[in-house]
């Protein structure tokens, strides 16, 4: 192990995520970050030492994630699945249609047109 990361404890620089990746390929050291706001902890033991007990947390690469690992991002979905499921299922109820009632068309009568007669004139119905 290099003396130079050791020396790095005092002054915690946030870890960028490329940096991130690149430590893990070069020497298979793993950073546990807090999160991203806090600024990360750099503890340099071999990846292989890193076990469930050591972080509290099951043993995965990013440390002490916790439940932001992929498995549970797995569970979770699989569980929103299964309850859009259900919801549809409870919403599938069959719906009675309703019969359309077919308007019956007025026959016009036609209007039959007196004709006058002098002075006679058709006087209204009231």
């Amino acid at each position: 192990m290099d003396d130079n990361n050791n020396n790095n404890n005092n002054n915690k620089v946030p870890v960028s995520y490329p940096f991130f990746i690149s430590e893990m390929k070069s020497c298979a050291w793993i950073l546990l970050a807090a999160s991203s706001t806090r600024r990360a902890e750099q503890r340099c033991r071999p990846y292989a030492m890193l076990t469930a007990e050591d972080s509290g947390k099951p043993a995965s690469p990013g440390g002490g994630r916790g439940k932001h690992t992929l498995e549970w991002r797995w569970r979770r979905r699989r569980r929103k699945r299964k309850r859009k499921k259900k919801k549809k299922r409870k919403k599938k109820k069959k719906k009675k249609k309703k019969k359309k009632k077919k308007k019956k068309k007025k026959k016009k009568k036609k209007k039959k047109k007196k004709k006058m007669k002098g002075r006679r004139r058709r006087r209204r119905k009231r």
